[in-house]
């Protein structure tokens, strides 16, 4: 069946979620958007799938990696130059990811957001999944990242 309605693509992706124990709810949290699709993987690590207003024949797979307060004090505390070598480091990893990424404070990270956009026309359960673990390997790859050259955070 092809795609052609925001609401036929909502149904699909839903049912697709659903069906593996994904879905968690349907709030929306951004602006313009015609709908979002909340879930949670098995690893407890959340991502969105959005249809924003301006995106009439797409959806937008969304995760987001807030940094630990341990690890995000622990990169205020380096020194510049430092900071700047491994923030370079992680933005050289994460450019040959599929996923598109924006860091939210670019000098100093507090989070950094993962998004990949899918077409209508190639909206598919397969697509959909592959998608969601593209973004799922770039949020633990920055975990990964931040834990090799921090630690592990307290309370963890």
């Amino acid at each position: 069946m092809a795609i052609e309605t925001a609401e036929q693509a909502k149904t699909q992706i839903q049912r697709w979620l659903d069906g593996r124990g994904l879905y968690r709810d349907d709030i929306i949290s951004a602006k313009n958007v015609s709908f979002q699709l909340n879930g949670i993987n098995g690893l407890g690590i959340a991502f969105s799938i959005i249809q924003p207003a301006s995106l009439k024949t797409s959806v937008v797979v969304i995760g987001q990696v807030n940094l630990h307060p341990t690890h995000y004090k622990a990169l205020v505390e380096l020194d510049k130059s430092d900071r700047d070598d491994f923030l370079f480091g992680l933005k050289r990893d994460l450019i040959f990811r599929p996923p598109a990424f924006m860091f939210k404070n670019p000098e100093i990270p507090e989070s950094i957001q993962f998004s990949k956009e899918i077409m209508f026309d190639e909206l598919s359960e397969c697509k959909i999944r592959d998608e969601i673990d593209e973004i799922i390997k770039c949020v633990v790859l920055v975990a990964w990242t931040f834990t090799n050259k921090f630690g592990v955070p307290e309370g963890v």
